[in-house]
């Protein structure tokens, strides 16, 4: 696979060198010149990766620092654990309004039993 790619590499550049020698440009100092853009862009790209990945840190910390569900001792293993924020499981948002809408409204499915008192035999 690394030799198919070098391969494509060559070709690309050969291409690349082709066309500027067409356009009546010294290859050499357009090669020059393209690497320097390569590096430039390349860095940017580092730089902005940087960025956003701190940023997506400071959001995440800053929601689960302010979620009901972290300040609740049943949930802390399930917020800190990496495979709950996986996308198949509820996001921490939802699961705050869950819990709120579950402590305010009366669960539906549950049966509510009298208390019977002691049982009366018939005489």
């Amino acid at each position: 696979m690394n030799l198919d790619n070098k391969d494509f590499d060559d070709r690309q550049q050969n291409y690349r060198r082709m066309r500027w020698m067409q356009q009546g440009l010294d290859p050499d100092e357009m090669e020059a010149k393209w690497c320097e853009e390569k590096e430039t862009r390349a860095e940017a790209r580092r730089e902005r990766l940087k960025q956003e990945n701190a940023e997506r840190r400071r959001r995440e910390e800053e929601l689960k620092n302010s979620a009901l569900v972290a300040n609740d001792k049943r949930f802390q293993a399930a917020v800190t654990d990496r495979k709950f924020k996986k996308q198949k499981f509820i996001a921490s948002d939802k699961l705050n309004e869950l819990v709120v809408q579950r402590k305010t409204t009366p669960a539906a499915g549950k049966k509510v039993t009298k208390k019977k008192g002691p049982k009366s035999r018939p005489q």
